[in-house]
């Protein structure tokens, strides 16, 4: 499995993160690790259903997306090709 790992930027986090270098992974059968500092494996492990709750709960939740990110999100989701989508990354995400 060719996992690479992944930082948040500042922008990313909110004023109230305490972590010094989070970190997360996601790995092709859609588990993800989420680290608290690079240099040590204390972790969050969620399988790909914890994933789905964390993603079903934020958005439910969360009703301050512009409609561009809304737009993203579906496009994401039906499969778009990523080289159209604005993600940094876009070769990672198929």
């Amino acid at each position: 499995m060719d996992v690479a790992m992944h930082y948040w930027t500042r922008e990313d986090l909110s004023q109230h993160n305490s972590a010094r270098n989070p970190w997360f992974n996601i790995y092709d059968n859609g588990k993800t690790d989420i680290g608290f500092e690079n240099e040590k494996m204390d972790r969050l492990s969620l399988q790909e259903k914890g994933m789905l709750a964390l993603i079903r709960q934020w958005l439910c939740l969360h009703k301050n997306l512009t409609k561009t990110e809304r737009e993203e999100l579906i496009k994401l989701l039906t499969n778009e090709p990523a080289e159209k989508l604005n993600i940094k990354n876009a070769e990672n995400c198929r």
